[in-house]
């Protein structure tokens, strides 16, 4: 395996344990949407949060979240996988290529897109002290992309955005993709 697919890897095993784990979490991998068209596109995560489980209307009122995971600025530059048609939508990636990224790349990114990155767990620092000591040395993942001790910190937060998709036809993609 690649360093690359090993970061990717590092990173959604990450994403998917922070994110992803506990009662009523509804979401898909690799959720395809437009299929069957020209313009079909893959997101990397895509998530269903209901404001309720127990109303109609608290269902549908429900919003879609996007996770697109970049492991380098080769991945981000790929022209793949910058898929922004959910309410939120995040871009996931070390520190390392956050750092890489910020002057100029993730201007061009629309300015709703949030963007989380991987920082060791470390519980006797304040979180913003911790991302600011990371953000000036990033610690390297570890060898074996063991990731008990890392977490997710959000270094640009996502604003939420008019969904681009019928709920109906993003409900359909991430039940066809769960199938």
């Amino acid at each position: 395996m690649s360093n690359r697919k090993q970061i990717t890897d590092f990173l959604s095993r990450l994403l998917e344990k922070e994110k992803f784990t506990g009662m009523g979490k509804y979401w898909g991998k690799e959720v395809v949407v437009d299929y069957g068209t020209e313009d079909i596109r893959r997101i990397d995560y895509m998530e269903f949060v209901p404001v309720n489980q127990l109303s109609i209307d608290g269902i549908e009122k429900g919003i879609f979240k996007g996770y697109e995971v970049k492991s380098c600025k080769a991945d981000f530059k790929s022209g793949f996988g910058q898929n922004y048609f959910c309410e939120y939508n995040y871009l996931v990636m070390t520190m390392q290529t956050y750092k890489e990224l910020l002057h100029e790349e993730l201007n061009d990114i629309p300015h709703e897109v949030g963007v989380l990155v991987s920082i060791p767990k470390d519980a006797t620092k304040p979180n913003k002290e911790a991302v600011l000591d990371e953000f000036d040395d990033p610690t390297p993942l570890p060898n074996d992309y063991n990731t008990d001790n890392w977490r997710l910190v959000s270094v640009r937060n996502a604003i939420q955005t008019y969904r681009k998709k019928p709920m109906l036809e993003l409900m359909f993609c991430l039940l066809r993709n769960r199938c």
